[in-house]
């Protein structure tokens, strides 16, 4: 089988000789991989669909599967998909990056169709081998039975989600959409507003819409599918069967979990690899479900590949090697919060200590450590199990969220007490948590005796490598910051989509990177905090002045290298208010330090 090292491999051998190369998902490394490919960049060989059909059999014929083409200058340039096997010679080697480029000249005599000459650069996509008989069959079947031409009949082969399936066939072709673009929510909404318009397809029928569905990737809603209202409440009445919900109950929020079963698993082998979180909520127009996909060995890695900076990461392993204190993980909702808290306590999960965790819900199960759910019905909250949990003998807690008085208190008191208290809290900064703290009761002199440090983190997309231009930014770094920064021009990245782009799908970025701030309290500071001082700006111009290095710093680090943009970073990590708040402070850093870091 052909891995995705592989693939990639050749793919940069392609890029070294000037060309652009796209490799599929690795989840779509399959015949339906293939008709994904196929139905993004479909073929327009030929006058009519029998000359397609012969054109592409010939190229299939010869080991390869051509699976687009543009036009440039009104000339009509082919671009072909292909194999990275070599399909006559089952478990061969690779080709080398010289041996898999088709020539022009090759491609006439196979084809006998004329080709013109592309005088830049020649696009491939990769695609895995098929080398049993059956699969290069299956290969054949999708040229004669004209799945190659017809978007409906792709539709129809990718069981797609439309008025025609089942609602069980289009929850699980949506599932299969948002695990094959890593999503990590799916949402179900029943939308009137949208029942002016009427879908149509190929084939002519139209269907009324009245909701959609949406794929959080990379943090950001995209709306994908839009469906009827008939097809949305079936959907939802599925998902809460197999979720082992009140069907009838349809006035009160309802939550649970889906694990797959062998049936699924044995239609949908990737579900294995996956449990649903499930919500329900009743909305003005009928139930609206939000699914979130939970990898069981997602956490199957440590803080050093989490995407902390050198600096970063040192101290967070040298802070959670401490035997008592407390270690806080701050930023909103989908910042990464639990992810490394998961990651730190794999690290520290050495068979020698006793660990308890305290979550709402429990998303990963880790081997080895002892893991309790809160149940509100039943008044089972985060002080009552954290009470429980101390008289288990714990050398480490875990709480998933300190959000009241009780649980801060007690948590501070463990911390103080002999235990390594780790947790998250719902704050814009690092140092805010000092705040929170004190305004949840937490006396100050606990405050100052109990924390260890704070590490304050955002996820922000990476700019797609294929999709951007450069642009002279020093004025709007002159916006962000209040004052110039620099001393002459400098040169920015700035996000252009493309939709025929196979790394960011026209999205303009492709997966997300880890800006991340750590506070560690100084002596100052403790002394201010046990005082039961509440003054931000006094605790912020202290830190400053030891050398720390708020997440505007770590963000105009990124926009300087190129990794991301600024209309990315204002978007999802920090606000302007707060780069005018820090400029006076941590310009001398940012004009010593950052200027290095340019493109």
């Amino acid at each position: 089988m052909v891995t995705m090292d592989d693939l990639h491999a050749l793919a940069q051998e392609l890029i070294k000789d000037g060309m652009k190369v796209f490799t599929l998902p690795e989840s779509f490394l399959t015949l339906e991989g293939t008709v994904q490919a196929i139905d993004q960049n479909p073929p327009h060989f030929g006058g009519n669909e029998e000359d397609t059909r012969i054109f592409i059999q010939a190229f299939m014929n010869c080991g390869y599967l051509p699976l687009t083409a543009k036009m440039e200058d009104f000339d009509v340039c082919y671009v072909f998909g292909i194999e990275a096997h070599n399909s006559r010679l089952p478990g061969q080697p690779l080709k080398t990056a010289a041996e898999i480029i088709i020539q022009y000249e090759e491609a006439q005599k196979i084809s006998n169709f004329p080709l013109n000459r592309d005088s830049e650069h020649i696009h491939f996509v990769l695609i895995p081998s098929k080398s049993s008989n059956d699969e290069q069959d299956q290969y054949n079947e999708l040229v004669n039975s004209g799945t190659v031409f017809s978007r409906q009949k792709r539709i129809l082969f990718l069981k797609g989600i439309n008025e025609d399936s089942t609602a069980t066939e289009s929850l699980f072709a949506a599932l299969k959409f948002a695990i094959s673009r890593e999503a990590t929510d799916i949402h179900i909404e029943p939308d009137p507003a949208l029942g002016e318009e009427l879908a149509g397809d190929d084939a002519g029928n139209h269907h009324k819409i009245g909701g959609r569905i949406r794929y959080r990737i990379d943090g950001q809603l995209i709306s994908k599918h839009s469906l009827s209202p008939t097809i949305i409440k079936k959907i939802v009445a599925v998902i809460k069967g197999m979720a082992n919900l009140e069907l009838a109950d349809h006035r009160f929020p309802q939550d649970g979990r889906i694990t797959f079963g062998e049936e699924e698993i044995a239609k949908f082998p990737i579900l294995a690899q996956y449990d649903l979180r499930v919500s329900i909520l009743p909305t003005i127009h009928g139930e609206k479900a939000e699914l979130r996909l939970l990898r069981k060995q997602a956490i199957a890695f440590r803080l050093n590949e989490c995407g902390f900076t050198p600096d970063i990461l040192g101290r967070i392993n040298r802070k959670i090697a401490e035997p008592r204190g407390m270690f806080l993980v701050t930023g909103p909702t989908g910042s990464g919060k639990t992810t490394t808290l998961y990651a730190a306590l794999r690290q520290l999960n050495n068979g020698r200590s006793n660990i308890t965790t305290i979550e709402d819900p429990v998303e990963i199960v880790l081997p080895g450590i002892s893991q309790t759910q809160i149940d509100q019905k039943i008044n089972l909250g985060f002080p009552q199990i954290l009470r429980a949990a101390l008289r288990q003998d714990p050398d480490i807690i875990m709480i998933g969220e300190i959000r009241d008085e009780e649980t801060a208190v007690i948590a501070a008191r463990a911390a103080i007490t002999g235990h390594l208290v780790i947790s998250t809290l719902h704050v814009s900064s690092s140092l805010e948590a000092i705040l929170r703290l004190q305004g949840l009761g937490v006396p100050g002199v606990y405050v100052a005796s109990s924390l260890l440090a704070v590490l304050a983190q955002r996820l922000v997309r990476r700019l797609c490598p294929n999709c951007f231009k450069f642009y002279n930014g020093r004025d709007d770094l002159k916006c962000l910051w209040g004052q110039d920064l620099f001393d002459n021009d400098i040169q920015l990245r700035q996000a252009v989509p493309d939709r025929h782009c196979g790394t960011c799908g026209g999205l303009g970025y492709a997966k997300r990177m880890l800006l991340a701030e750590m506070y560690v309290p100084g002596p100052g500071e403790k002394e201010m905090m046990s005082l039961g001082r509440v003054d931000a700006a006094g605790y912020y111009k202290s830190a400053i002045a030891r050398g720390f290095e708020p997440l505007p710093y770590a963000a105009m680090r990124a926009i300087i290298s190129g990794q991301t943009t600024i209309e990315e970073v204002l978007r999802s990590a920090v606000t302007e208010d707060e780069f005018l708040r820090d400029g006076p402070l941590i310009a001398p850093i940012i004009k010593v330090h950052l200027t290095k870091s340019r493109p």
